[in-house]
């Protein structure tokens, strides 16, 4: 399990390879390699494994062996938020808000940050309290921003730290 995953962080860092005596070699092996990453990731997603699907998505939304395609990213990050995955609920927000293979619809944005926000994650926090500042002045939206920043805070974000001492300046 352990190698199957170091080879999806292989195919999230590819390097470029430079025009060397050996270099045509090196790229078909590349080239194999995230083939089979992604049929495997494929099966594993279509049988219903959550990491396989957001690691699936992310390969779509950002071109990484397979064609480009928003689409097929937010389908299976939505596959893999339902299950409950916090950061495939925090990269599922982020479809929504820029509108990337959806609609955008900030109702939803904010709806599956909050669900991420609500297990901890760090990410999900920080991106409500930022969305709660930067929308009309008023005590509940900052005491909301606040809340979810002292939260990123108690977990040793620096940045929520930064977010905070702004809110007060």
């Amino acid at each position: 399990m352990h190698s199957f995953f170091k080879r999806i962080i292989f195919l999230g860092t590819f390097l470029v390879i430079t025009v060397t005596a050996g270099a045509s070699e090196a790229v078909h092996k590349s080239t194999t390699d995230t083939t089979q990453i992604v049929a495997e990731l494929s099966v594993k997603a279509k049988q219903g494994d959550a990491e396989s699907q957001l690691a699936l998505g992310s390969l779509y939304a950002n071109g990484k062996g397979v064609e480009q395609s928003y689409e097929q990213g937010f389908y299976w990050a939505k596959k893999a938020a339902e299950q409950g995955l916090a950061v495939a609920q925090f990269e599922l927000a982020k479809f929504y808000v820029t509108g990337s293979g959806t609609e955008k619809n900030m109702e939803q944005t904010l709806a599956w940050l909050n669900k991420a926000a609500n297990q901890g994650l760090v990410d999900a926090q920080i991106a409500l309290g930022k969305q709660y500042a930067s929308r009309k002045k008023s005590i509940q939206n900052f005491v909301v921003a606040r809340s979810w920043l002292e939260k990123a805070t108690a977990q040793g974000s620096a940045e929520a730290m930064e977010l905070m001492a702004e809110m007060y300046v």
